[in-house]
Formats: structure tokens, sequence, C-alpha cells
């Protein structure tokens, strides 16, 4: 319909008055610019009125086509969006590397988070080294499982033995401590006894430490 009435008030607004003088209203056709008579002139106007008038009908199906056919595809892309599964948040999985893979085998070895007691740290692609955090000496019991899936820091394996001699030592005199029975002669028996053990650590330690240095330089 808007089509009806933007056409109709064009044609009437462009040709309909063509002629005021001899009262003729042509718009197109073998009477325009020639001499016709009024019944004529007449005559060709509703012929070309009708013309016009069937051409707008048809502008106006084909709109309402196109219209029917937009909504019918709106409807059809609407179902299936619906039809869609709804999005569901699910987190980002670590990176599967030595690193992860070394925390999760450890976790279940340990029974508990072994982030809480180890370092890790990927040295190259798909090689980790591990060391224990300060106070886990009990991680040490692992070792040789922790071994297995990363290589342990230069000092790891040392410091492991060294703790062990150490608390064999210390549960000599665990039931004195805190006792009568400790006595400044007990006590400075337990330190000659910790004192080859100290040191024995700590030669130890300077050698891997060297050889670590040369290492790192090479």
């Amino acid at each position: 319909m808007k089509n009806t009435i933007l056409l109709l008030t064009l044609l009437f607004s462009v040709n309909a008055f063509a002629d005021h003088s001899t009262s003729k209203f042509v718009w197109s056709g073998k009477c325009l610019n020639s001499n016709c008579t009024r019944s004529e002139i007449e005559a060709e106007n509703k012929a070309n009125y009708q013309k016009h008038l069937q051409h707008i009908q048809d502008l106006d199906a084909e709109q309402e086509e196109e219209d029917r056919e937009w909504s019918r595809q709106h409807d059809e892309d609407q179902a299936r969006a619906d039809a869609l599964p709804k999005y569901q948040y699910k987190p980002i999985p670590e990176t599967d590397n030595c690193v992860t893979r070394f925390y999760e085998k450890a976790s279940s070895i340990i029974g508990d988070n072994a982030k809480e007691y180890i370092d890790v740290e990927e040295i190259k692609s798909g090689k980790c080294i591990f060391g224990f955090k300060l106070m886990a000496e009990e991680m040490c019991e692992y070792f040789d499982s922790f071994s297995s899936m990363a290589t342990p820091d230069w000092s790891e394996a040392e410091w492991c033995r060294y703790r062990s001699e150490l608390r064999e030592v210390y549960i000599q005199y665990s039931g004195l401590v805190g006792t009568s029975a400790f006595t400044d002669a007990v006590q400075a028996e337990r330190k000659a006894k910790l004192k080859p053990v100290e040191d024995k650590h700590h030669k130890i330690y300077q050698n891997l430490y060297e050889q670590h240095l040369k290492q790192l330089k090479q």
C-alpha cells in the first residue's frame, strides 16, 4: 500500500495535467504530444492508469512475499539457535607438560597436594627438575619415586642423605630431650655425634656446588 500511494502521487504530480489549455490528461502512449480527441485521451489515460495500478499491485505482492520469506527464515534461524546445546562454562585445563604430570603423580603417591612440599621446574621441552621445599624432609621418603618422574636438583640427593643421618642421631636422644636426664654431658655427647655428620655434608655439598658451577659454564 505504501508503494501504491507513493507511485500514484508521483504520476499525478508529473504527468496527469500535462496540458491545461486543451484539457489533455496524457501520461504516455500514442496521444502523448499528438492531436487526439478528448475521448481518445481519456481512454488512453484510463488504460495507462490500469497498467500502472497493476504494476503497483504486483510490487506490493512481491514485497509481501519478501516479508513472508524473511519472517519464515527468521523463525527457522531462531528455531535452530534454540535447538543448540546451551553454553556451559568449562575451566580451561592446565597445560599438559612435565610439571603438571609430576604434580599429579606425586600427589597420588603422597596422598596430599605435592605443590605444598615440592618445587618443579621445566628446564627444557619435556624435561623437569624438582627440589623439596624447606622443612619438607619427609618427602625424601619418596625420593626414588620422584626421581623416576623428573630429575632431582643438583643437591637434592645429598640433602636427603644428610637429613637422614641427622635424624638417626636425633632419634637416639629423642626420649631424653626435655627431661632431667638430658644433662650437659648428654648434650655434649649428641653434639659430638652430629659434628662428623655436619662436616661430611659440608664437604659433599661444596664438591657438588663446584660441579654444578662448571656445568653452568659449559
